[in-house]
């Protein structure tokens, strides 16, 4: 189901839109905004796949509140609603992050699911070219395809990639002695990084796979960290007479 937002001061122009959306894309789930701050605060509270912006809003307009949007959910495709004055901004937007634009004059059923259904599926392409690229350069430092660590850490690992809250804990430094105990190399980690990302993301929504690739650098990288200062501390054991 497409969650999306639909962000237009305008009842009437909120009206056709959502009535258009409801004929066209019956499955889709749309929210209205009727200000740039009621946006932002949407945008806070819930996932969505993809915003319907007016350009002239009480509190802001223009390219304005495109960037602002883009800003806070830079990951969101955006599809610009203009009115007749604002038409030549329409390009502009672009330009600045937008997925595509509409003339309100000339909305359509057809016209509108076009769009929403290209945007929706270019975030989905976007993010699914970024899974794969970093997957790959990763598994060309460690190269190895797969790890064989996997079957036994991969649950636990997803979980902490899932779960933003738990980096650093101790249910992580507790997780991370159990793969120093196992023996698990540096390459292997790295692989077991990449088997659990894609676990995760195969699973996920959209919005939960755009975090898992921003936070999953810092997870792999405090992961290695940790079993570095377990393997000096080990060092540093004086060897039994």
């Amino acid at each position: 189901m497409l969650r999306i937002l639909l962000v237009e001061d305008n009842q009437i122009q909120a009206g056709l839109a959502g009535s258009f959306l409801a004929m066209g894309l019956p499955e889709s789930r749309s929210v209205r905004a009727r200000s740039l701050k009621e946006a932002r605060t949407c945008l806070k509270r819930e996932a969505f796949d993809l915003v319907l912006l007016d350009l002239g809003l009480p509190d802001g307009e223009g390219l304005e509140v495109v960037l602002t949007v883009k800003e806070d959910a830079p990951e969101l495709p955006i599809v610009v609603l203009t009115s007749q004055n604002e038409e030549g901004l329409g390009p502009l937007c672009i330009q600045a992050g937008a997925t595509d634009f509409l003339s309100k004059r000339e909305l359509t059923p057809q016209a509108l699911v076009r769009a929403v259904e290209y945007g929706a599926s270019r975030k989905a392409e976007a993010v699914t070219l970024e899974l794969s690229r970093q997957v790959e350069e990763l598994r060309s430092v460690c190269r190895l395809d797969s790890s064989s660590f996997t079957g036994s850490f991969g649950e636990k690992y997803v979980k902490l990639m899932v779960q933003s809250n738990m980096l650093g804990t101790s249910e992580h430094h507790e997780f991370v002695a159990e793969l120093f105990d196992s023996g698990i190399t540096g390459s292997e980690m790295i692989a077991l990084h990449c088997d659990c990302l894609e676990m995760a993301c195969r699973e996920a929504d959209e919005r939960s796979r755009v975090r898992y690739l921003q936070d999953c650098r810092v997870l792999l990288m405090a992961t290695m960290s940790l079993l570095m200062d377990c393997n000096r501390v080990e060092s540093a054991v004086p060897a039994a007479n």
